[in-house]
């Protein structure tokens, strides 16, 4: 199923976070950028411990995969 997300995934502008990838939970994906910047502006400002990270965990940074340490 997998790799039928990853043929349709370019029709789609956020998505629906629930049972579409056994991979961990794709938040770039799920909220358009504006949404997604909003959501962490609000995690930095009201949970900087990341006390409510269960179920989908927006993390207050971008988890660039390609960036190089």
């Amino acid at each position: 199923i997998d790799q039928e997300w990853e043929r349709v995934l370019p029709f789609f502008e956020g998505m629906y976070l629930s049972f579409e990838t056994s991979l961990p939970a794709p938040i770039e994906r799920a909220f358009p950028p504006r949404h997604l910047e909003r959501l962490r502006e609000l995690k930095r400002r009201y949970d900087p411990t990341g006390l409510f990270r269960d179920n989908f965990y927006i993390p207050p940074e971008s988890q660039d995969r390609n960036a190089v340490a």
